[in-house]
């Protein structure tokens, strides 16, 4: 009997000790945290694949006219494009109306979703030089 009691006072001990903050620092304030300026990160390089709508188009690193020529009357052209990402460009100054399938351009993320299909938020979008 004294053994078992022995055995939970300690199990007791280690598991407070465990539970103490005393290790933590105290230097946990994140208000002084510089804003991350996600325009400075590499931009993905690839293609309009289609215009949605004014703000939102499907973008692609390859740019295959026979696979989008095949999925293009599918309402699910998003998920059946590989690597097809939905693009979200509100937050940018780039004009959807005067880009054309398969203009090749340079999308810069503000996040992405890791959902399916794919979407994200472009913080920046160019269209790359021939």
């Amino acid at each position: 009997m004294k053994g078992i009691m022995l055995f939970v006072i300690i199990s007791l001990l280690l598991l407070i000790g465990c539970n103490s903050t005393s290790n933590m620092t105290e230097d946990t304030d994140t208000s002084n945290n510089e804003p991350v300026d996600s325009t400075a990160d590499n931009p993905r390089s690839g293609y309009i694949l289609k215009v949605i709508d004014n703000d939102t188009f499907l973008f692609a690193p390859t740019y295959d006219k026979s696979l989008l020529d095949k999925y293009s009357k599918s309402e699910d052209i998003h998920s059946k494009y590989p690597n097809a990402i939905l693009i979200n460009a509100s937050e940018t100054e780039f004009n959807l109306n005067k880009q054309k399938e398969g203009e090749s351009v340079e999308v810069w993320f503000k996040y992405t979703l890791d959902i399916y299909p794919p979407m994200g938020t472009a913080s920046k979008i160019t269209i790359k030089e021939k």
